[in-house]
């Protein structure tokens, strides 16, 4: 019984997040916004899957949790539960790397609970929130007795701003989470000096490291010095040891996180995202000063849960929201008085995060320099710091309150001035939209006046009014939440189509491409494991970028982004790239027929299945997976490949262009393909011809791949720019590709010799410990 008196704050925890996700909690549905996949997309369009009309789709914005992230999550599990390491997806874009995408998070810890035979994918999103409220309580503990004040912080940490938004991609809330445990033991082994602590603090850097999102490591990274610094000075550490002690821990986290961060670093280096430009699109996601309303009021401009939003900016990528009640309550606590410490450090990162996040020369000037980590992706993720210490800070403020000592007058001050900027905000606002700001203000201007009467009430029952502004909280928060998170029932998360089940039983390997967007949204094919040429990936080889350019009959030289879509009906290149079939949305009666369904009816493809408005089209003259060319063109360098294959004589499925070819016959007799056995990472295949040979496999070159022929190993010649090809000794050859990076393998080494200097380290503290 006392220790249920004892652990009141985790049982209050788990109620307030179970109830904030109630639809998952009681009602059993699933958080991901699958509702988009079947309500918006072919194949799952021509059903109504129990609605009337169709399913309704709640908010699109969110569509890469299933796309990609919930994709990446299938093919992982599938592989993990096969017993290999998940490597390289061979899903889409012809064959990409898996785990050195980074944001993969292969090696997340929490992929455990994935493992779980139902409701996996739920109680991982769940879990994070969970974790992300209870690491900053446990944080928080450092500076903080009173324990309303620290849920409240921590609630606000764990559902403000981008970790509600981000909330169904399953990357950056475990991330942040593991920020403030971070911060905890850093400052613990600082001060206490035990081994376990140093040995915690190596854990939650790796941990960091593999929960896969680049920009918030670099922030744990900028934010974790400043803190050491902290420590030092305000709890006057004299101990050089427990400093060595505490940096070495630092060091080997991140050297024990080296298995992920070295094949990340070796792909990042010959991916697309430094010639991307996607950031610079929306002015590198700095956040506009006129919309600085959103921190105290997240639906100002609408919401696009509800069809309204009518901002320029990403509802998605610009929240800020901190709850309504929050900056208040900063501003009175620096009016109050003094300000210790800690106070002063959390005020710095929250003043430093808005000055970075919000449009101002000196953000811009950063944000257009190019700083890998930081700079090539958006801005507005500096916003996840801003929710970390503002819900600090505000627990600081909370703490205050209870005190009693200090006047509430400052405090209805400050709320009577956030409910005039509400109202001030309202009149640059055009006519056609102020209804909805209007309406969706009415929410928080009337949870301000709710704290601003209980306020006069309650002045001398602090208890009772803290316990009130936690409940505040929760309500605004969790109704924030659960107005832009979508949860679905569990037969909505990709149910097959008939389309999908026809496709699954025809034999593989072969590939598939679309005539648009409307239909099989990019990666969603890989979840049933059909493969596809395209696909979307933000980190991808730059190589198969300009490859893909020219199958899409594009110049190579066209910017490349993280959007591999096919438009353009390139039929040699379709051949040669085992696309057999090809799948289109017939125009109802009123519409026009597509200029790409009419270019492929003319190039020869033939309808073999038709459901609903789906057909597929069949490639009469499809190559295999593994084909023989009649003629090598040899080139030194990648551009002269691109030009190569870019002219207009030449056909991919008779001629290859290979970088530094090897000398043999250009009068091949041909080879035959006897078998192929397509994998995960591996490809087996049993070839025969009677002359030595080159053999090329459609799929994506990386340097990762090794072959053996008749388990001899041999090289594999970069072809066609983003291909392999290897030669073939005359006669029967059996081959194996496989596919590990030797960054992979070095990373391992590595890792290893990281983990077990860490254990050596705690062995030795242990035993000299008294």
């Amino acid at each position: 019984m006392n220790i249920i008196k004892k652990l009141w704050p985790l049982w209050l925890i788990i109620l307030i997040c179970s109830l904030i996700y109630y639809e998952f909690v009681f009602l059993g549905k699933v958080p991901l916004p699958a509702d988009t996949l079947v309500g918006a997309y072919f194949p799952w369009l021509d059903y109504k899957w129990g609605y009337v009309v169709g399913v309704p789709v709640k908010n699109a914005l969110t569509s890469d949790a299933f796309s990609t992230f919930f994709v990446w999550k299938k093919i992982m599990i599938d592989m993990y539960t096969q017993g290999i390491i998940p490597l390289w997806n061979k899903y889409s874009l012809s064959g990409t790397p898996l785990m050195a995408t980074f944001h993969s998070t292969v090696f997340n810890p929490a992929n455990l609970l994935l493992l779980l035979p139902t409701h996996g994918w739920s109680f991982y999103i769940f879990s994070s929130s969970l974790a992300a409220v209870i690491s900053m309580y446990i944080f928080l503990g450092n500076f903080i007795s009173h324990k309303p004040a620290k849920i409240t912080g921590a609630l606000i940490f764990a559902f403000s701003g981008p970790m509600t938004t981000w909330a169904e991609f399953g990357t950056a809330v475990w991330a942040a989470t593991t920020l403030p445990l971070t911060l905890h033991f850093l400052g613990q082994s600082l001060t206490q000096g035990k081994p376990h602590q140093y040995t915690l603090v190596s854990i939650l850097v790796t941990i960091l490291v593999f929960t896969g999102h680049v920009q918030l490591l670099t922030y744990a990274f900028a934010i974790i010095p400043i803190y050491i610094l902290f420590i030092i000075r305000h709890y006057s550490v004299t101990s050089k040891k427990s400093l060595f002690l505490t940096v070495v821990s630092l060091a080997l986290g991140i050297m024990i996180g080296v298995v992920q961060l070295l094949p990340t670093v070796d792909f990042y280096q010959r991916s697309i995202r430094g010639e991307e430009k996607y950031s610079q699109t929306f002015n590198f996601g700095l956040s506009p000063l006129n919309e600085s309303i959103r921190l105290i009021a997240a639906d100002f401009f609408g919401n696009p849960s509800r069809g309204n939003h009518f901002s320029p900016n990403s509802y998605h990528e610009y929240s800020s929201y901190l709850g309504v009640l929050t900056l208040p309550l900063i501003a009175y606590l620096l009016i109050l008085g003094p300000l210790t410490a800690p106070i002063i450090l959390f005020l710095i990162v929250f003043v430093g995060s808005l000055f970075l996040v919000f449009d101002n020369p000196v953000s811009r000037l950063i944000f257009s320099l190019p700083l890998p980590l930081l700079t090539y992706s958006s801005a507005s993720r500096i916003f996840f710091i801003t929710g970390f210490s503002g819900g600090a800070l505000a627990a600081f403020s909370i703490e205050k309150i209870h005190s009693k000592r200090a006047s509430l007058l400052p405090l209805v001050a400050f709320l009577l001035l956030s409910a005039l900027f509400i109202l001030i905000s309202l009149l640059p606002i055009d006519q056609l939209h102020r209804s909805v700001s209007i309406r969706n203000s009415v929410v928080y201007l009337g949870i301000i006046s709710i704290l601003l009467s209980s306020l006069l009430i309650l002045n001398n029952r602090r208890n009772i009014l803290i316990v009130l502004i936690l409940i505040l909280f929760s309500i605004d928060l969790g109704r924030y939440f659960n107005k832009y998170n979508t949860f679905v029932k569990s037969d909505l998360v990709f149910p097959e189509t008939p389309v999908i089940t026809w496709l699954k039983q025809q034999p593989k390997p072969f590939r598939i491409a679309r005539e648009n967007t409307a239909l099989f949204p990019p990666n969603t094919w890989a979840y049933y494991g059909i493969e596809s040429i395209e696909g979307y990936d933000p980190l991808y080889s730059l190589d198969y970028g300009r490859f893909f350019h020219v199958i899409n009959a594009k110049d190579y030289t066209n910017a490349v982004s993280r959007y591999a879509l096919l438009d353009k009906v390139n039929k040699k290149y379709l051949d040669a790239s085992n696309v057999k079939y090809f799948l289109t949305v017939i125009p109802l009666p009123d519409e026009s027929e597509s200029s790409t369904l009419y270019d492929l009816k003319k190039s020869g493809f033939k309808e073999v299945f038709r459901d609903g408005r789906v057909f597929v089209f069949e490639n009469q003259d499809v190559l295999d997976r593994a084909y023989f060319p009649s003629k090598i063109i040899n080139v030194s360098t990648q551009e002269e490949a691109l030009k190569a294959i870019s002219q207009p004589g030449f056909d991919p499925t008779k001629e290859v262009v290979v970088q530094d070819a090897p000398q043999i016959s250009q009068k091949q007799s041909g080879g035959k393909l006897v078998n192929i056995n397509h994998l995960d990472g591996r490809v087996d295949l049993d070839i025969t011809t009677e002359t030595e040979g080159f053999l090329v496999l459609s799929d994506s070159y990386d340097p990762g791949w090794k072959v053996l022929i008749n388990n001899t190993r041999s090289k594999i010649y970069k072809t066609n720019s983003s291909l392999m090809g290897i030669v073939i000794p005359p006669g029967d050859s059996h081959i194996t590709f496989s596919y590990l990076p030797d960054s992979f393998t070095k990373g391992i080494l590595i890792s290893a010799t990281a983990l077990l200097i860490s254990g050596t380290l705690f062995w030795i503290q242990k035993i000299k410990s008294p």
